[in-house]
């Protein structure tokens, strides 16, 4: 009895033994490291501008993103847009001044047609008046002629009687006067007559002279004052169009800088991971403000 309560301690101690043996001894050989070192390339993206900032959807530490996919963005609510209206005044201003100009223009070119128009009809009629005058005082300077003849020789008979004291004085006299008169006559026709012909060829060379011809000059006139304003309509519509073209690449450029100010977009460069969140949703951001960091899994190495 003694014995078999002896084997039955020695068995409990060998149990007892293994059991000690197997949760002790492996701790001898076997280590559990709570530190681990992940060797990766690591990227932080800024904010070029200010605003509010906004994720794309649930990111959260470990979050993975392929490259170019969006992570969030900024937004700036606060961008001014006085300059850019001022620019889009100035050339809707221009525009309208560039249409006023335009139909100016064509109206002048119309009127300027339109009296080229009446000074031809009125050199056309003047040449016909004129043809018609000298045609008259012709006619007249024929007649004129054959009085003076007939004037001429009755004094000349006069001036022979008056020598033989066959003939009165008075009578004489009467002649004499006579003579004289269809002499200046007949001179003033022919002096009328060459001033026919110099308006004559005056009016058929575009030169309109003498009184009774103020409708031409002043038609003239006022196409060499369209000339004038047609020059001055014609360069006030090109410097407008190059200061709209000089406008609307100010307007580009603005466009182009609001569109950098407005919004910022965030996206992957690489495929990678969220490695930290220095901001959180809606956080208000200014420039430089770092946004997120990134870590690149092209090439991540864990040391335990």
């Amino acid at each position: 009895m003694a014995n078999k309560r002896r084997f039955i301690r020695i068995a409990i101690g060998v149990v007892l033994l293994m059991i000690f043996i197997i949760s002790v001894i492996p701790n001898f050989y076997l280590h559990t490291s709570n530190d681990g070192i992940i060797t990766a390339r690591t990227t932080t993206i800024t904010s070029p501008i200010e605003g509010v900032l906004h994720f794309e959807g649930n990111v959260r530490y470990g979050s993975y993103f392929s490259k170019g996919q969006t992570i969030g963005e900024v937004v700036n609510d606060r961008v001014n847009y006085s300059y850019l209206q001022e620019l889009i005044t100035e050339k809707k201003t221009l525009e309208g001044r560039v249409e006023s100009f335009t139909k100016r223009i064509e109206r002048y070119n119309n009127l300027n047609t339109e009296l080229k128009e009446a000074v031809g009809n009125f050199q056309k009629f003047s040449v016909e008046r004129f043809e018609s005058q000298i045609k008259q005082a012709k006619n007249k300077i024929k007649h004129q002629q054959a009085e003076f003849e007939r004037v001429k020789k009755a004094y000349t008979a006069a001036s022979q009687l008056q020598k033989v004291k066959a003939l009165k004085t008075r009578e004489f006299e009467d002649a004499e006067a006579s003579y004289l008169k269809a002499s200046e006559n007949l001179n003033e026709s022919e002096e009328f007559l060459k001033e026919l012909e110099i308006n004559l060829a005056a009016t058929k060379t575009g030169t309109f002279l003498g009184q009774g011809n103020n409708d031409s000059p002043y038609s003239k006139q006022r196409m060499d004052q369209l000339v004038i304003e047609l020059s001055l309509a014609s360069t006030a519509v090109k410097e407008a169009q190059h200061r709209i073209e000089g406008i609307d690449q100010q307007i580009a450029k603005e466009r182009e800088r609001i569109q950098k100010v407005e919004k910022f977009k965030i996206t992957a460069p690489f495929d990678c991971l969220v490695w930290q969140k220095p901001l959180t949703e809606s956080s208000t951001v200014v420039i430089d403000s770092e946004l997120v960091v990134l870590l690149d899994c092209s090439s991540i190495f864990l040391a335990v």
